[in-house]
């Protein structure tokens, strides 16, 4: 889950539920830590 997000957020796919690009306040909570994490070493 971390990696699906973590794509999402750096290829710009839109949330569906937004309607805008994925942000990382859009992940939920349980995954947010490790998607920065994620995000920051990718």
């Amino acid at each position: 889950m971390v990696r699906f997000y973590g794509i999402r957020i750096k290829n710009g796919v839109i949330n569906p539920k937004t309607g805008e690009a994925w942000k990382l306040a859009d992940v939920p909570h349980l995954w947010r830590d490790d998607v920065a994490e994620w995000l920051k070493n990718n």
